[in-house]
């Protein structure tokens, strides 16, 4: 379903925008995408190798956020039938919000706190939510794939240069190199001007097709979380379970292989929210896993800070 067998470009143009009111005109998308424009330089945008892997990494990340969505449980109305049929009707009146919150297994959580994670797998996070957005959007609803599909293997390659280009500053700077870069933004960008290409097909060609809009941004509602062990434990790493799900696609590899592990600084606060996984490390050697949900966890504390203590 997904082809990431692009062609280099050597200048994108790309929108940015948090403004979503109103829908802008033809020109004046033109002219916004060029003006914010980002081209990571050439010696920084990834050899050819690097950039298969980063592909091979997206298109994990992609087949990981289709099984989340898919994984959704359907939703059944436990209204009065008039209530239901009413709502039926207003749900049917609403345009389609491209770009939603993916909140299962935490999608979005890998996104939100104080994760550790790096700039560029924020990137590719964000980079393979795109991918799933404007594919469902488009093919799900009768789009052309000439008004989405260009444009989007552009974003794509563009996106995938930044992400390099940010892998470079973090092996240069350490895991942190690319916050606070030109680079930070723009890699967690959606590329709302697609939708609104979308849009303007719809609207000049097709009425009939579902109206689509881009939404404004996820927060996971993140939660300060303490860590705690029983006995003190050696070394403690935490996982998003989003991206444990990602490294569990390679049935060869065992999940401490996991490139998407962080450290935690046990006894002091950091955000989290959502399915996380823990590996802890005990001073004779001996590993202990597990998966904890901390939105439960915030619940339970009733308003206190919540606290996770792994015991062996």
């Amino acid at each position: 379903m997904h082809n990431f067998d692009l062609v280099a470009v050597l200048a994108l143009s790309m929108a940015s925008s948090s403004c979503f009111g109103g829908d802008m005109a033809d020109h004046e998308r033109k002219e916004e995408r060029e003006s914010t424009s980002l081209v990571a330089p050439n010696s920084v945008q990834g050899s050819s190798s690097q950039q298969a892997e980063l592909r091979a990494e997206l298109e994990a990340m992609v087949k990981t956020v289709e099984s989340v969505f898919d994984s959704y449980p359907e939703y059944v109305c436990d209204l009065t039938p008039e209530e239901c049929a009413e709502e039926d009707r207003w749900i049917a009146e609403q345009p389609m919000e491209v770009f939603d919150c993916g909140y299962a297994d935490g999608i979005d959580a890998a996104l939100e706190g104080d994760t550790g994670l790096p700039m560029s797998t924020e990137g590719l996070i964000t980079l393979a939510k795109t991918v799933y957005y404007v594919e469902s959007a488009g093919s799900g609803n009768g789009y052309p794939e000439s008004t989405w599909k260009p444009e989007l293997e552009r974003h794509v390659q563009h996106q995938l240069h930044l992400i390099a280009a940010a892998r470079k500053l973090e092996a240069d700077d350490g895991i942190g190199g690319a916050y606070g870069s030109d680079l930070m933004w723009s890699l967690t960008e959606y590329p709302i001007h697609i939708v609104h290409d979308m849009d303007v097909y719809r609207r000049n060609v097709n009425p009939s097709l579902e109206r689509l809009v881009p939404m404004d941004g996820c927060g996971a509602g993140e939660t300060d979380l303490i860590v705690r062990t029983s006995p003190e434990a050696k070394k403690v790493r935490m996982l998003p379970g989003f991206l444990g799900s990602v490294c569990r696609l390679d049935p060869r590899a065992h999940i401490a292989e996991c490139k998407y592990w962080t450290d935690v600084n046990l006894n002091e606060s950091r955000g989290a929210s959502g399915i996380y996984e823990y590996e802890a490390t005990w001073p004779d050697g001996k590993v202990t896993y597990g998966r904890v949900d901390v939105d439960s966890i915030a619940l339970a504390a009733e308003g206190s800070t919540p606290v996770l203590t792994i015991r062996r």
